[in-house]
Formats: C-alpha cells, structure tokens, sequence
C-alpha cells in the first residue's frame, strides 16, 4: 500500500491520473510538515523544485528551473495525524517514509513523532550545497534522524557540480 502526497494542484492532477489503476496507491493533496494548518508554497517552472522555502542565490545561479512562476496556498498536516485517521492499523505497520520535499524534509520528519516506532526505514533528500534560504545544514539532519534510531545504510548523489562535488543526495 502506497500513500503518496502532493500539494500542488497542478503536480497533484499528474500524480492522480498516474496511480489511477493502482488501487493500493492512494494520492493525496496535502503537504506534510511539523504544523498542520495552511502554508504559502512556492510553484516553480520545474514542478520539482517547488518548495515552502524561497530558493537561495545558488540555487538560482545552479538550476533556471527553479525560477518562481507563482505560488498556492496548501493544506498541511502531520505524519502522525494523516496516519491516525486514514491508516487504522498503522501501529502494526512497518512504514517506508519517503522524503523528498525540497528543503523541508525535518519539518516532515518532526510530524511523525508519534510514528517513529513504525517507521522502519527512511529516505530524505538532503543538500550538501543549500540551493534554498533557510534550509537546515545536511549534518543537522543527519544528527536528528540518528538521535530517533536511524542509521545511514546508503548515500546517492541526485547532482553534482561540474567538478563533480554533490549538491544533494538520496540518504
């Protein structure tokens, strides 16, 4: 069974049609952050840089797509409560959470507080060269997800600079 979440409209309406004949994948158009309430988010040229946070100098210099087209006021809600009322056996469960949200990965993380005991393995996307402003260091994530039980099994470079540094992995 596979719980996937987006915010963006437009990016929400591609990631239906493509799980419409799956029924064990459930989409869902929903943000998912430490607070549950409203946020502003960022719509990018490129649907995959959209963000809650504003994209930095580097980030801009690095990637054109990242460039703001304009933005969408969104419903966000935590980890542990999308599980309490939508996943009546999640206490069972052995969850894979899967993060990739642009810079807002710990905010997505401190949301499932309640859940970590089911969360049996984890990926966030982490940036070794912050391409937004206001964007935890990638050894303070690091440092939080180890502090909660995790442990690296696997570090995948997602880009890299022209002389080869990485800008942001897979961890």
């Amino acid at each position: 069974e596979i719980h996937s979440f987006e915010p963006v409209s437009l990016s929400f309406d591609l990631l239906q049609k493509t799980s419409g004949n799956d029924q064990n994948w459930h989409v869902h158009k929903l943000a998912l952050g430490d607070t549950p309430g409203r946020k502003s988010i960022n719509i990018t040229a490129s649907s995959d840089f959209s963000s809650f946070l504003d994209p930095n100098s580097y980030g801009r210099d690095q990637y054109k797509e990242i460039c703001l087209l304009d933005s969408e006021t969104v419903d966000v809600d935590r980890v542990d409560n999308f599980l309490a009322a939508h996943v009546k056996d999640h206490a069972e469960r052995r969850i894979f959470l899967k993060m990739d949200t642009q810079g807002y990965d710990l905010n997505a993380f401190g949301g499932a507080s309640r859940s970590l005991p089911s969360i049996v393995c984890m990926l966030s996307e982490l940036s070794l060269i912050p391409i937004y402003a206001d964007m935890p260091h990638y050894l303070e994530a690091l440092k939080r997800y180890e502090d909660q039980g995790f442990a690296v099994t696997g570090i995948f470079p997602v880009s890299r600079r022209p002389d080869l540094s990485v800008i942001e992995m897979d961890c």
